[in-house]
């Protein structure tokens, strides 16, 4: 009894030192610096409760190939800081990109998974929600675009795919099977409702294409544990959200461009890719005199001003595609790593689907794997 209370406030520590992360980082926008540190600083507290939690019984560490090629990414990360050419900017950026393997390791290392999650999860998803609505105030009280605190609407728009779809998965479930009380289907019909509306508000072209490749894996893969009135009623919701953003483009003058109006321009492709044509096109030539070990995280912008065409005109830091960045500024061992990442987590999810999974462990295995691979699709593009 007094070991499942230490490790419950050991759960709700960790947990919180989680979400204060997350919102630490959701106002960061790249010269905030102590938001940064602030968020890294939490991190290492959870992680600390985390190594408490394991030397206190016995220290094992998941050894698998999901595991390890997470870790040998980071490793690779941190050995590319020793060529850079700017080794404070590629330190800094080590952290920044390597976040998302350093946030995976900790909690690989943590005990009572399942626990955290279920405390961690209501609290991403209301942290997402109040971000969606400060978009929803941008756009239909300030008529500006919809991005949040960041400082791009993409991603904001990554942020919401990354909740939606899993919280598609707990509405698909009946009210009794869902792990959270609080999340009854009128809530979780309103949830939906403003963060479908804040996708077709944002009108990201990338965001909801890869937002559709989830829904599709979703449902593709849970058809035979949902019913069908659970999909026309989110086939409602959607097209409730949708009537929303059409309908107030009529009845709210000067509000920025509409869904509608943007996902028609995808028709002529040369011209809807064409700001993202620009950009790949002038990078080519970095690929021919690149070292294979890359040219140091962080630093593309300063091997590509040279290259950088009068007709480009974003900030010129960014590829706009993760993959072609990744691979200029890790080299080729850093795209492999990536890479094998991605193929070892659709092998454990191939495995866990095809294990005696619950109605609700498979809608959880299947909603975050969908919410991930959406969120690799748009990386294509932003």
């Amino acid at each position: 009894m007094i070991n499942f209370i230490f490790s419950h406030k050991e759960t709700s520590l960790f947990s919180f030192f989680y979400i204060f992360s997350l919102a630490a980082a959701l106002f960061y926008t790249g010269n905030n610096y102590w938001l940064f540190s602030i968020s890294f600083i939490s991190l290492s507290f959870a992680f600390a409760i985390t190594l408490k939690q394991r030397f206190s019984h016995s220290l094992t560490l998941p050894i698998n190939g999901l595991f390890i090629s997470a870790l040998l990414l980071l490793i690779w990360f941190a050995i590319s800081v020793l060529p850079s050419q700017i080794k404070y900017l590629t330190i800094y950026n080590f952290f920044w990109v390597g976040s998302f393997i350093i946030v995976f390791l900790i909690f690989s290392f943590s005990q009572n998974k399942d626990q955290i999650w279920r405390t961690i999860w209501p609290f991403v998803l209301l942290l997402v929600l109040i971000w969606a609505c400060y978009g929803l105030v941008q756009y239909y009280y300030l008529h500006v675009p919809s991005n949040a605190s960041f400082l791009n609407r993409n991603s904001l728009a990554a942020l919401v795919n990354l909740a939606l779809i899993p919280a598609v998965g707990y509405f698909l479930l009946n009210e009794k099977e869902r792990p959270f009380s609080e999340l009854n289907n009128k809530v979780l019909s309103l949830v939906l409702i403003v963060l479908f509306l804040t996708i077709f508000i944002i009108t990201s072209r990338g965001a909801s294409l890869s937002l559709l490749i989830g829904l599709i894996i979703l449902l593709t893969f849970l058809r035979k544990n949902i019913s069908k009135a659970k999909i026309y009623t989110l086939i409602t919701i959607i097209f409730i959200a949708f009537i929303i953003s059409v309908l107030s483009q009529y009845f709210i003058p000067n509000l920025p461009a509409g869904f509608s109006e943007r996902m028609v321009s995808i028709q002529d492709t040369k011209t809807a890719g064409q700001p993202r044509y620009i950009i790949w096109q002038s990078l080519l030539p970095l690929f021919k005199t690149m070292p294979w070990y890359g040219l140091g995280l962080g630093s593309l912008w300063m091997y590509w001003s040279p290259l950088r065409p009068a007709s480009d005109t974003s900030a010129g830091y960014f590829a706009h595609n993760d993959y072609m960045q990744i691979t200029l500024e890790a080299g080729y061992p850093g795209i492999l790593l990536l890479l094998s990442l991605f193929i070892f987590v659709l092998i454990f999810f191939v495995r866990s689907i095809k294990t005696n999974l619950t109605t609700l462990q498979r809608v959880e295995v299947v909603s975050l794997f969908a919410a991930l691979t959406t969120f690799a699709a748009h990386s294509f593009l932003t």
